[in-house]
């Protein structure tokens, strides 16, 4: 702590000197005292040190937090070398490390798409190559020790064009620096960036990096897989111009690697990928009904079949007479209305270092007037979820706040992608509307064990034709 302390204090000496005043009116000994104990790790924390208003957050959050994050573990880990990959892995590892080529790793559930991407990252920070590791999503972030593309990136909340958002990023000369001499980009999860969102990053980072290259020159690895759902917004990106460009190697992984009580149901899973699923495949998972006693979160086709089942559950302790408060979304004119008991998902990366991240589950156990109280559902942490203030990334202007949950007792199919479920409850009968819908929803169950089928046909596993023919 005395070593922080000493840094902090050096930075604070630099920066008065840079502005030609003392250094208390930086911040003073008390302030970042406050620091080295509470070691804030992103903006909001920061803003919540005594003494540190939304001018001082402005001007001082980068260079503060870039000291005292230096030493926390917030980089990708290194991996042991011992991983041993199988052949095709081998390969797909070796194009990625031994060439600058640009690599699309994919695979259906149990081909070891992850573990082969743990190894490479260990192959490039052991060779202090300049990487970036992100994903699009804050789970499967946590699993990588990486950081959302978007956290990443400084690409806001709201759709930019690329000259605006090099404009923006000049305004964080750290981030600025590290994407000029990047050498790697590594995005998780690519299936849920759409082609739009794909073309800008790529003529962005060019902008950056003053190269007309795709991605301004950088190696892009990818890893996902475009069986899964589009994105919410626009196609996939693998449609779009840069995509053309940046042509990467496809390395599809086949070989099922998970251990030999998944076989079964990985086999299953593989074959519903391209919509091949079997008579034999639909008879055999009807055996999958809910176990009583057990809370599963029920995942369902449309925002209407999953708020009737959240308003069913809410109304059963409204009933009760127990406490009730509503919290307002300014940012969206909506509203959500908790008590004790409710079962609540975050739908905000409020901490990735705590993994309270999108798709985090618990139960309500306390509720105040600006924050809730939740048990997660894993761990069985209490931690508090505070009102988050949006702004915009350019003109520093709060556009709204928002409490980040949403009731959970039921979500949808499309929300759900990218998290993997302990007890998953799920219609995969008539109520199946959207290629490649219900192979994502199966495949969110960690087992067939943790499986309840409400209904099955086999005539909802459809693949959309486009990703047919982009694999073949």
């Amino acid at each position: 702590m005395a070593e922080l302390m000493n840094q902090l204090k050096s930075l604070r000496l630099s920066i008065a000197k840079e502005e030609n005043k003392e250094a208390y009116q930086v911040f003073n000994n008390s302030s970042l005292e406050e620091m080295c104990e509470q070691r804030p790790s992103d903006e909001k924390g920061f803003f919540n040190i005594k003494g540190v208003g939304p001018v001082k957050r402005d001007k001082y959050a980068e260079r503060f937090l870039s000291v005292i994050n230096k030493d926390l573990d917030i980089k990708p880990k290194p991996i042991p070398k011992e991983i041993q990959l199988n052949e095709e892995q081998e390969e797909c590892y070796k194009k990625a490390t031994q060439t600058n080529n640009n690599v699309f790793l994919t695979g259906s559930p149990g081909t070891g798409k992850s573990y082969t991407l743990k190894k490479i990252i260990s192959s490039f920070i052991g060779s202090n190559r300049k990487i970036g590791v992100t994903s699009t999503t804050g789970c499967s972030a946590i699993l990588i020790g990486a950081r959302t593309i978007h956290s990443y990136l400084k690409l806001g909340i709201s759709d930019k064009t690329p000259e605006q958002l090099h404009y923006n990023v000049k305004k964080y000369p750290m981030v600025l620096k590290t994407l000029e001499e990047l050498e790697t980009l590594v995005i998780e999860e690519i299936s849920m960036l759409s082609d739009d969102k794909f073309d800008t990053i790529s003529k962005y980072l060019s902008l950056v990096r003053n190269n007309k290259e795709p991605f301004g020159g950088l190696q892009i690895i990818m890893v996902g897989d475009f069986c899964q759902l589009p994105p919410v917004v626009g196609d996939f990106c693998f449609k779009s111009e840069e995509w053309k460009r940046l042509n990467p190697d496809i390395m599809n992984l086949t070989t099922l690697v998970r251990q030999e009580g998944d076989l079964v149901f990985q086999n299953i899973l593989e074959r519903a990928r391209f919509g091949n699923i079997t008579d034999d495949d639909v008879s055999f998972l009807r055996i999958c009904k809910r176990q009583k006693g057990k809370l599963y979160t029920s995942l369902r086709a449309t925002n209407a079949q999953a708020n009737a089942i959240n308003t069913k559950e809410l109304n059963k302790l409204l009933s009760q007479k127990v406490e009730v408060k509503t919290y307002v979304n300014t940012l969206e004119k909506k509203k959500i209305t908790l008590c004790v008991g409710c079962k609540v998902m975050v739908n905000w990366n409020v901490s990735l270092e705590e993994q309270i991240v999108n798709g985090t589950t618990g139960m309500v156990t306390k509720i105040n007037k600006e924050s809730v109280e939740i048990r997660l559902t894993n761990d069985d942490r209490k931690v508090s979820i505070e009102f988050v203030n949006i702004t915009d990334e350019i003109t520093q202007k709060v556009m709204g706040r928002i409490l980040p949950l949403q009731l959970s007792w039921a979500t949808t199919i499309h929300k759900s992608q990218g998290s993997t479920i302990d007890l998953l409850e799920v219609d995969l009968g008539l109520s199946i509307f959207a290629e490649g819908q219900a192979y994502v929803a199966m495949s969110r169950a960690r087992d067939l064990k943790s499986l309840a089928l409400l209904n099955i046909e086999k005539g909802s596993f459809r693949v959309n034709q486009d990703v047919k023919e982009f694999y073949q």
